[in-house]
């Protein structure tokens, strides 16, 4: 054991001398500037996955207060909120399965909100469910549910931005908020958390009396989608092959963990998000890794006559090489620990002002490392080839 332990001292510290940290740290403003450098790239980096992941979440949040282990949608559905509407009675149909316990309808539209103080009309998104068998998790439901069984009352988004109003404060001194929805008269007599998506910066959740009072123009018995709640101990993912075996093919029927894929999948690849935030990650790397080469070119540049002397003396390219690439992973290293500790900074502003679900995973953090660690490798790769062509009878 304390041989190995030996071995590997010898090799990193030759002769007992750190070199690699001696020469990083012998120019204290270029060491500086370099771990400046690294920190910002993984700053950017991680900073780009993590509100790529938030943004995902964002769209999730909708499907994740769904009551039901199973999802009917229609067959043209692009996402949520765009597809064609299709019949109620599909849900009807499902409950002649023997794995279902109960089915729920969600119907989805778009209407303009009146602030309740300025009277500006913003755009939100209205949901419409029956409060006999909801289709959503609802806080206090007990409460809640009987709420949507009148028609001009609804529930309202608790993670709405300020700009549709003081609706929790004046809710707080009245115990209801009068305004306009769509046009007709509507009170707000709840919150439900549901906050910002792609589609829409809030949300209402209403009634099926009060959303058919709203929107008038639907077709009647037409809905967006089925929420379907299956008997204890049924397989999601069998009882949805089951279900779309049954149910004409005008409809999907898929387990809601996968209508959540469908839907993060579908704004990641049909949608300039993703390459958006994967050409951050790819800049942020760029930028690191330019930073790091020239910091380790100029090394190499100022001590190019040690490095000759070291060659002419028998010190092969390999004992070099190492020594630069040493370098880029102490710089690797200690230029991701400002870098990730500012990038929680950012986590939590992001989370307190703009109510992105930006969080740390050890993944996340775990593949910035790596994306770190192989951006300062290549940039000292890159800087050791002016060394390795160096010839010391050319230098002296």
């Amino acid at each position: 054991m304390r041989t190995s332990i030996d071995f590997i001292r010898n090799r990193l510290f030759p002769l007992g001398i750190p070199l690699a940290w001696r020469q990083l740290t012998s120019e204290r403003k270029r060491f500086m500037v370099a771990l400046a450098g690294v920190a910002f790239g993984v700053l950017l980096m991680m900073f780009e996955l993590g509100m790529y992941a938030g943004l995902l979440e964002k769209v999730a949040r909708p499907l994740r207060l769904l009551t039901g282990d199973v999802v009917i949608i229609s067959k043209n559905m692009d996402n949520f909120y765009v597809g064609d509407l299709f019949t109620e009675r599909r849900l009807y149909q499902a409950l002649a399965s023997e794995d279902v316990e109960s089915v729920a309808p969600v119907y989805i539209d778009f209407t303009t909100w009146k602030h309740p103080v300025t009277g500006v009309k913003i755009r939100l998104c209205a949901f419409g469910i029956d409060p006999v068998r909801p289709a959503f998790i609802i806080p206090d439901s007990e409460r809640g549910l009987e709420v949507l069984k009148q028609e001009e009352y609804l529930l309202f988004d608790s993670l709405a931005p300020r700009r549709f109003g003081p609706v929790r404060e004046l809710f707080q001194e009245y115990s209801e908020v009068e305004t306009m929805l769509g046009g007709r008269r509507i009170r707000v007599k709840g919150f439900f958390p549901m906050g910002q998506t792609f589609s829409a910066d809030t949300n209402v959740l209403m009634g099926e009396r009060a959303f058919h009072r709203i929107f008038d123009h639907r077709p009647a018995g037409m809905i967006n989608c089925g929420v379907v709640r299956l008997k204890p101990g049924v397989d999601p993912a069998r009882a949805a092959a089951r279900l779309g075996g049954i149910l004409p093919d005008d409809v999907r029927v898929v387990t809601r963990e996968d209508f959540i894929n469908d839907e993060q999948t579908y704004w990641a690849r049909k949608t300039p998000i993703g390459f958006i935030f994967s050409s951050g990650v790819i800049l942020a790397m760029i930028v690191g890794s330019v930073i790091v080469y020239q910091i380790l070119y100029a090394d190499v540049n100022d001590h190019l006559k040690e490095y000759a002397t070291l060659k002419a003396i028998g010190i092969g390219d390999r004992f070099l090489l190492r020594l630069i690439l040493e370098e880029a992973t102490i710089l690797s290293a200690l230029g991701f620990i400002p870098g990730t500790i500012l990038t929680w900074v950012l986590y939590y502003i992001t989370r307190a002002k703009a109510d992105m679900p930006v969080t740390f995973t050890f993944g996340r953090t775990l593949f910035v490392l790596f994306l770190t660690f192989s951006m300062c490798m290549l940039a000292g790769i890159l800087a050791t080839r002016k060394l390795r062509s160096a010839d010391p009878a050319d230098i002296f």
